[in-house]
C-alpha cells in the first residue's frame, strides 16, 4: 500500500508544533478517522456517565456499580491480548467497522430497555459484558490503526491528536449526558450514543485502503505463537517492560473514574445528575488542555510519563479529602490533565518502541493494563467505599497510584539501557529485535570489526 505523496512523515518537511499537528489532521484518512471517532467517543462518554448513574439510581449500591463496571472491563482483561493478535493478522479497518457496529447495536438495546421500563441491573451487566467483548477487539485495533494512517516521524503527533479527540469527547459527552438525563431521560442518552456510532462506521468506510501504510508482516505462524512472540518481546525489552509496570499500577488504581466520580458526586458532595456531569466534564477539560499542548510533540520521555502519573495520584488523594464542590472541580481538571500526560506519553513510548509488525500486540498490552485492570480496581474501590467510605477509597487509590510510580522509578534505575530503542524506530519504523544493553565500547568494537571484514571482502 502507499501513502498520499509518499510515506507519511516524509517529504514536504516535518514541521513541529501546531503547524505539524494541523498537517497531520489534513491527511485525508486520519482526518476522517479523527472526526468520526470524535462523534462516536462523545456518545460513548455520554453512555458511560449515564450507565453509572442508572445503576446507582436502580440499586443505590456502590458494590452494584463496581460490579457492573467490572463486568464491562473483565472481557478486556481476559481477551484483549488475543484481540491484539487478531489486529496484527487481519484488516484493522474492517475489524473496527465490525466492532463499532456491534457496540452501536448494544447501545440501542440498552436505550430501548430503559424506555420500555424493562431495565434491571443484571441486564445492564449482561450488555456491559458484551460491550467489553467488543472493546477487547476494538481497542487494540483502534490504537494501532493510527500508525497505518500516519507513520514515520509524525506518528507521535498523530497519537497526541488521537488523544485530543478522545479527551474532547470526554469533555462534551458527560456534560451532554447530565443535560439529557435531567431533561429527556436516560433512555434517550443511550439511543443518541447508538446513533453516534453511525459517524464512526461511515468515516471508516470512507477511508482509502490504498493510502494506508502496510505494517510489515513477519513469518505467519499460529495465533498462540504470535501471542507468545509479543509477550516475549515485552518481557525482554526493559524500556517496554518499564512502561508496562507503571501502566499496570496506574491503570489498576488511578483510572477508576466510572466508579469514583458518581460516588463522590452522590455520597461526598451531595450532587445531582447535572453536578455529576460537570465533574466528569471538568475531568475532560483538563485532559483536553493537556492533549492540545502535547499535540505538537513527537517524542515521549520516561520523566514526563512518571510526572503525569505522580500528579494524578496526588489529585486523587486531594479528591478523597475534599468536601468542597469548587475545589473538587479544580482537582478534577488537574486529574484530567495529569492523566492525559501520563496516557499519551505511555502510549507514544510503546508505539515508538514497538516493531511495526507487533504494534497490535503491544497496544493490546497497553489496553490490558489501562482498561483490563479496571475490573479489579473498580471492584476493590466499590467494596472499600462501601466499608470505609468513598473519601477513604479514593484517597487510597491516589496513594497506591503514587506507589506504582515509585516502583517504576526503582525498576528504571536498576535496568538502565544504552541508546534508546525509539531512536531506531523513528528512523526505520522498526524496533530492534532485542534490547541494546551492551557496553558502548563493545558496540564500537563490533562496528570496527564489520568495517574491517567489509574491506577484506
Amino acid at each position: 500500500m502507499r501513502s498520499p505523496g509518499g510515506t507519511p512523515g516524509e517529504g514536504g518537511g516535518n514541521p513541529g508544533g501546531f503547524a505539524g499537528a494541523l498537517g497531520v489532521l489534513r491527511t485525508r484518512n486520519f482526518g476522517l478517522f479523527w472526526s468520526g471517532q470524535l462523534v462516536s467517543n462523545t456518545g460513548t462518554w455520554m453512555q458511560s456517565a449515564a450507565q453509572s448513574w442508572l445503576v446507582l439510581e436502580i440499586s443505590h449500591s456502590p458494590v452494584a456499580l463496581g460490579t457492573v463496571t467490572m463486568l464491562q472491563f473483565l472481557p478486556v482483561l481476559l481477551f484483549v491480548v488475543p484481540g491484539g493478535v487478531l489486529a496484527d493478522r487481519v484488516s484493522r479497518r474492517r475489524l473496527l467497522v465490525a466492532s463499532q457496529s456491534i457496540a452501536g447495536v448494544l447501545a440501542l438495546i440498552l436505550g430501548l430497555l430503559v424506555l420500555s421500563g424493562q431495565v434491571a441491573v443484571w441486564r445492564i451487566g449482561v450488555l456491559a459484558f458484551c460491550l467489553g467483548l467488543t472493546n477487547a477487539v476494538n481497542l487494540p485495533a483502534q490504537q494501532s490503526f493510527v500508525a497505518e494512517m500516519v507513520g514515520g516521524p509524525r506518528l507521535g503527533v498523530a497519537i497526541s491528536l488521537n488523544s485530543t479527540q478522545f479527551n474532547l469527547s470526554r469533555l462534551i459527552g458527560p456534560a451532554l449526558a447530565g443535560v439529557l438525563i435531567a431533561d429527556a431521560g436516560l433512555g434517550w442518552t443511550f439511543l443518541l450514543n447508538a446513533a453516534s456510532f453511525l459517524a464512526a462506521v461511515v468515516t471508516l468506510l470512507a477511508i482509502r485502503p490504498g493510502e494506508l501504510v502496510a505494517a510489515p508482516v513477519g513469518q505467519r505462524t499460529g495465533a498462540l505463537s504470535q501471542m507468545r512472540e509479543g509477550l516475549s518481546y515485552a518481557r525482554r525489552t526493559p524500556t517496554v517492560l518499564g512502561v508496562l509496570i507503571v501502566l499496570g499500577a496506574v491503570g489498576l488504581f488511578g483510572f477508576n473514574w466510572l466508579v469514583a466520580v458518581p460516588l463522590l458526586a452522590r455520597d461526598v458532595l451531595d450532587l445531582g445528575a447535572t453536578g455529576y456531569g460537570m465533574l466528569m466534564s471538568a475531568l475532560g477539560a483538563g485532559a483536553l488542555v493537556a492533549a492540545v499542548v502535547l499535540s505538537g510533540t513527537r517524542t515521549a520521555s520516561t520523566r514526563r510519563m512518571n510526572l503525569g502519573g505522580g500528579i494524578l495520584g496526588l489529585t486523587l488523594l486531594g479528591l478523597g479529602i475534599s468536601r468542597s464542590y469548587p475545589l473538587s472541580l479544580v482537582l478534577m481538571v488537574a486529574a484530567g490533565a495529569a492523566g492525559t500526560v501520563f496516557t499519551v506519553t505511555a502510549n507514544t513510548r510503546l508505539l515508538l518502541l514497538s516493531p511495526a509488525r507487533l504494534r497490535g500486540r503491544m497496544m493490546s498490552l497497553y489496553v490490558l493494563l489501562m482498561a483490563g485492570t479496571t475490573p479489579v480496581g473498580s471492584y476493590l474501590l466499590g467494596h472499600l467505599a462501601n466499608a470505609a467510605g468513598t473519601g477513604v477509597a479514593v484517597a487510597s487509590s491516589g496513594l497506591l497510584t503514587m506507589a506504582g510510580i515509585v516502583a517504576g522509578l526503582v525498576y528504571g534505575r536498576t535496568h538502565r539501557q544504552g541508546p534508546d530503542a525509539e531512536t531506531a524506530v523513528r528512523a526505520t519504523g522498526e524496533a530492534p529485535s532485542r534490547p541494546s544493553a551492551e557496553d558502548p565500547m563493545l558496540h564500537a568494537w563490533r562496528a570496527s570489526f564489520r568495517r574491517l571484514r567489509g574491506h577484506r571482502a
